[in-house]
């Protein structure tokens, strides 16, 4: 959870763009990564009208009878695609997780559902962004948090804070966002 309010905050991300980062979108040496897809919880009937080229990867479903997939989708718009330029602890945080997931696969071998997936379980399988913000929210409320905010809250509050920092450039933070 922290990884993710971290990226969300920080590159101003949606839960299911944070959801969906690639590992392999991820460059150490100039700190940055790249949004090119966005995971998102797709029901049946709708996956069905989705258009073919947006969609990425169907994961498999946990259950028969459930309505609805986890769906890995390229991004609705040109402008979507777009590189994120990591701080230094955020970049830290990521090179932590990276160390996990390898040695989660390690541990498992073939057990592990390498879906190459940086927000994950530990055994590779995608996580639902809704349970990304109700993580969020369960978490601020543990915390005796009274307003709080969900998490398209999160990205904003770091796109103002981006506007705090570059001395009210708007237009600069609309370009990196």
């Amino acid at each position: 959870l922290h990884l993710a309010v971290h990226l969300g905050f920080v590159c101003s991300l949606r839960s299911g763009e944070v959801a969906g980062i690639d590992a392999n979108s991820i460059n150490p040496q100039d700190h940055s990564l790249w949004i090119t897809q966005i995971l998102e919880r797709v029901s049946d009937d709708s996956l069905a009208q989705l258009p073919k080229e947006r969609i990425v990867y169907i994961f498999p479903k946990q259950t028969a009878v459930s309505k609805s997939s986890l769906v890995l989708k390229a991004p609705k718009t040109e402008g979507s695609y777009r590189k994120q330029y990591l701080t230094g602890p955020l970049l830290d945080e990521i090179m932590q997780r990276l160390l996990v997931i390898e040695q989660n696969k390690a541990i498992l071998g073939t057990a592990y559902h390498d879906y190459g997936l940086l927000i994950c379980q530990s055994d590779g399988r995608p996580i639902d962004p809704n349970n990304l913000c109700k993580a969020f929210r369960k978490w601020q409320s543990s915390m005796n948090i009274k307003n709080q905010i969900d998490f398209q809250g999160l990205r904003k509050s770091g796109q103002m804070h981006k506007v705090r920092i570059s001395q009210n450039n708007y237009q600069l933070v609309a370009k990196s966002s």
